[in-house]
């Protein structure tokens, strides 16, 4: 399990999907969607199978997710969503095992067997994939929302570290505007991300 000190998931959207807010539950989807059907991936799911059990994940955080709180001895958000995952997993594949049983199938039984009981810990290669991945997916979400300059003043200077007078100039802004840009985005990042970002 995850150390709950090296949290993964931003805290200010979990809160805001536990209060009901429509567009933090579409935001949190979007950016944990691929997430979840990389892991049912990994579990060894085909393509559809991992797309009905990612929707079943969904459905049991949006009915759950207000029990879900941060503390230390509940652990990481990231934790408890893998969890939810290798439940919805197991019981897929033992309605698949039931449908098997007639026909002595065993695929389902392998991968029951296979399964890790733990979601990988947070040095793990994988898990830095499954970060990656959230980041990634978290800053398109947000460069679709963004003005087309203010993405680029954010880009050029907190990812590729230009001189904000040279971005100024060629986007024919101020250099006020250029680290407005930045600080308005990053801090839609720490919002979104929160912990991701450390």
């Amino acid at each position: 399990m995850p150390d709950s000190t090296q949290e993964s998931t931003s805290l200010s959207l979990i809160r805001r999907v536990q209060n009901g807010d429509v567009k933090a539950w579409s935001q949190f989807v979007r950016v944990y969607g691929p997430q979840v059907y990389d892991w049912c991936r990994r579990f060894g799911l085909q393509a559809s199978d991992s797309s009905d059990v990612t929707q079943e994940v969904f459905r049991t955080v949006n009915s759950s997710i207000c029990d879900f709180r941060k503390d230390d001895a509940s652990g990481s958000f990231r934790g408890w969503l893998w969890t939810v995952t290798r439940s919805r997993f197991l019981d897929h594949i033992r309605h698949q095992q039931k449908r098997l049983q007639a026909s002595g199938g065993t695929d389902a039984q392998h991968q029951l067997l296979n399964l890790p009981a733990e979601p990988p810990v947070l040095d793990d290669e994988s898990t830095s994939h499954d970060l990656s991945l959230l980041k990634r997916r978290a800053l398109e979400i947000i460069q679709e929302e963004s003005d087309k300059r203010n993405w680029q003043s954010f880009w050029r200077s907190a990812v590729e570290g230009e001189e904000p007078r040279h971005i100024a100039a060629d986007l024919g802004i101020t250099v006020s505007a250029v680290h407005k840009a930045r600080q308005r985005i990053l801090r839609r990042l720490r919002e979104e991300l929160g912990d991701l970002l450390e």
